[in-house]
């Protein structure tokens, strides 16, 4: 059965889908469709198949984990985990005093690895610290000049120079402008004298007299003068000299250092960060390792200390000189410095040893065979051969090893048992102390009472 549309020219719609419009006599007529279009998007019987397979096992793999999780007795493996809880918690006893006593065949004791504090010798570094080649001494022509990282340390230490040159200059000119009024007034003072005697005698008049003694006090005054004016081109010299060196100070540089250093030697500055300070000392010996040269290392020791801290890093400057005779190094070079590798003796323990609990850092030491006490330590550097420590341990003295994490909820417990006793006992003291002061000031306070009732009487 086929419509039509009024409101179009020619406009015929078909129960079978096919539209024609007829518009000025040309038809066009749609494409039936085909058999194999109207197939499109019906599955298959294989793939139905297929589809009703993965739901019955998905459905059969649900039904077998429900059926798992409702009949195994789930109580009787949790009960035997509890009970394992409590067979190692059982083993394990806090005594009041903080230790903590292992029971005999103590699984826990079993798999901790017991270890020996012991005492070994090495020359690492106790710190290590960045720095930088501060200044060369290399030959210039034919004289050896100061070579600096940057032009303001160059202009400052000639200013330096030039300051320290004046300072010996006017220092000098000070004792010729002494010594030349001294000879002056001798001379004025003999000449005045001979004038006297001659007056007396009547040779010279006493004008002559006169005129002599007046030359005499104005040669005294001008030469307290020259004598003050040398002075004070003394001082202002020396505070000159004074300002450049602690310019040269605040950019982390002694110049008299320089002064005693030999030829193709470089001065090195290492910044000390405030942790360290008090580890620092003159005379530490230092190595210099550099990134363009890893097999070459530079030794020294530590020269100068610098008063002031750094403008630029805010860290104490210390100063230390390296020969380099074969000029690998260059002014303005980084490089990491190594403070104190003198050959020491150190004990170590193995870093699995230290438990960190809050800001400290313990171990568990051994008193006898099942009883370990809770030892607070201080740790070091790490080295080859193990953990430093230095203080805390001696040498001999046994430590839990490798394992002893598992215990680091007994140790937390045993300390919050140690301060919460320590604590309790603070309170009890203070308690009787407050208690015997009024015991003490109960009679005191009768016998003011009753002086005061004869008083009224």
């Amino acid at each position: 059965m086929c419509e039509t549309n009024n409101n179009s020219p020619m406009n015929d719609t078909c129960g079978n889908g096919v539209t024609t419009e007829h518009a000025g006599g040309n038809l066009e007529t749609a494409s039936k469709p085909t058999i194999q279009d109207s197939q499109v998007g019906q599955p298959s019987s294989s793939s139905r198949f297929w589809d009703g397979v993965h739901c019955f096992l998905a459905f059969s793999i649900v039904c077998g984990v429900l059926f798992y999780l409702i009949k195994t007795p789930t109580g009787a493996t949790f009960s035997a985990a509890a009970h394992s809880t409590l067979d190692i918690q059982s083993d394990v006893v806090i005594l009041p005093n903080g230790d903590i006593q292992f029971e005999s065949g103590s699984s826990l004791l079993e798999r901790l690895h017991i270890e020996t504090v012991s005492k070994v010798k090495t020359k690492d570094p106790l710190f290590e610290v960045s720095g930088s080649v501060l200044g060369s001494y290399r030959p210039q022509g034919s004289e050896y000049q100061w070579q600096f990282s940057s032009p303001t340390l160059l202009t400052l230490y000639t200013d330096w120079q030039k300051s320290v040159n004046d300072v010996a200059f006017y220092t000098r000119q000070l004792a010729s402008t002494k010594e030349l009024a001294e000879t002056k007034t001798i001379a004025l003072s003999k000449q005045f004298e001979r004038k006297k005697k001659l007056v007396k005698i009547g040779t010279d008049t006493k004008q002559d007299l006169a005129s002599t003694e007046a030359e005499l006090l104005q040669v005294q005054i001008e030469e307290r003068k020259n004598i003050y004016e040398a002075e004070t081109a003394v001082t202002v010299a020396r505070k000159t000299e004074s300002t450049f060196l602690r310019q040269l100070e605040q950019c982390g540089l002694n110049p008299r250092l320089l002064d005693s250093t030999a030829k193709d030697h470089d001065v090195i500055r290492a910044n000390i960060p405030g942790s360290f300070f008090d580890k620092v000392s003159v005379g530490l010996e230092c190595r210099a390792s550099f990134q363009d040269f890893p097999s070459v290392h530079f030794t020294g020791t530590i020269r100068e200390i610098i008063p002031v801290l750094s403008q630029e890093f805010g860290t104490l400057c210390v100063l230390f000189v390296v020969n380099d005779p074969k000029d690998f190094l260059r002014p303005g070079m980084f490089t990491d410095v190594g403070i104190g590798t003198e050959e020491r003796e150190i004990l170590v323990v193995s870093p699995e040893s230290i438990l960190h609990i809050g800001d400290s850092d313990f171990v568990l030491a051994r008193k006898h065979d099942s009883l370990w006490s809770v030892r607070k330590v201080k740790a070091g550097n790490v080295h080859t051969q193990g953990m430093e420590i230095v203080h805390g341990l001696a040498q001999g003295e046994q430590v839990a090893g490798q394992g002893v994490i598992l215990l680091k909820g007994y140790v937390s417990e045993a300390l919050a048992q140690v301060n919460e006793k320590t604590n309790t006992d603070r309170m009890a003291q203070k308690q009787s102390e407050n208690t015997e002061n009024k015991t003490h000031a109960a009679p005191e306070a009768t016998a003011t009472g009753k002086g005061r009732e004869g008083g009224v009487k």
